[in-house]
């Protein structure tokens, strides 16, 4: 607050007075003298010597709430009980979101909660092997924690040509981007998925059935991981392509381009996760208790 500041609605000044209002009630505020117009909205609870009151900046057309301390209590009334308990809960909610922001920790799992409500998260098992997730973080009227990540690896982005070719089967040819399955092609397979049920699995990326498979939508499953380890430290076994919806029937071969690459396989899909806030700690479902860094 400025030393000096006027507008149409209130004049604060540097020093101590009596503050007047509708005649009725006098606060007696510390540092700053409040003059009250006709508009003017004003109100005070001074159990514990709060005084609050809202004034309107006519420069940036926004209007502040305004919190001083006064020395002098004085009679409450129904009216004012709820605006305290406003300014207490508004104070509080404040207050809590202003605390979360972050790094909690967890043995070798990080979540870093970011000011501008964004969130990184890392799961480092060896120098070479990380899980890692990033996207935004909000929290609901309960206090309670949301993550949403930036990346769905349930249901990946295609893009499909349909055509139709002389040939005596109908076909899928899956081009994946990225280098991925040019680098590892034969720890990949390709699962094709009709009415929810898996039709084939298979390590070559041209996808045939038999014309007689009548159907109006697919989707693909993209499996990685090398045969002789069971567990390889992947987030995920497998990523899945979004569903797709066939356009014509008179079609019967189907080209789908979709980015492929290592890190979707460590990457962690986050969907309305939740996470309970508690005295600097964060309570996360299945991952446990995460303890704020200092």
């Amino acid at each position: 607050m400025p030393e000096n500041y006027n507008s149409n609605f209130f004049e604060f000044e540097k020093r101590t007075t009596i503050f007047e209002h509708n005649n009725r009630k006098k606060w007696v505020v510390k540092n700053f003298h409040i003059g009250a117009k006709r508009k003017s909205l004003i109100f005070g609870i001074l159990e514990k010597q709060l005084l609050s009151g809202a004034y309107t900046n006519p420069e940036k057309g926004k209007k502040h709430i305004v919190i001083m301390i006064g020395n002098m209590p004085v009679k409450k009334t129904k009216i004012e009980f709820v605006f305290f308990i406003i300014l207490v809960f508004i104070g509080y909610s404040c207050n809590t979101q202003y605390s979360i922001p972050g790094k909690y920790v967890r043995s070798y799992y990080t979540l870093e909660l970011l000011p501008d409500s964004t969130y990184k998260y890392k799961q480092s098992l060896t120098s070479f092997n990380n899980i890692t997730s990033d996207g935004t973080w909000t929290i609901n009227k309960d206090g309670i924690i949301i993550l949403n990540s930036r990346i769905d690896v349930s249901k990946i982005s295609i893009e499909v040509q349909e055509e139709f070719h002389n040939i005596d089967s109908i076909s899928i040819e899956l081009r994946p981007q990225g280098g991925l399955y040019e680098m590892d092609k034969d720890y990949i397979r390709f699962s094709l998925y009709i009415d929810n049920q898996e039709i084939i699995r298979q390590k070559d990326r041209i996808i045939k059935i038999p014309k007689s498979l009548e159907f109006s939508e697919f989707f693909v499953r993209i499996y990685y991981g090398f045969p002789t380890e069971t567990n390889h430290g992947l987030a995920l076994d497998f990523i899945t392509l979004e569903k797709y919806r066939v356009k014509s029937q008179m079609c019967n071969y189907f080209i789908i381009d979709f980015p492929l690459n290592l890190g979707m396989y460590h990457y962690l899909s986050l969907n309305n996760d939740t996470i309970v806030y508690k005295n600097k700690k964060l309570y996360w479902k299945n991952k446990g208790v995460f303890k704020k860094k200092q």
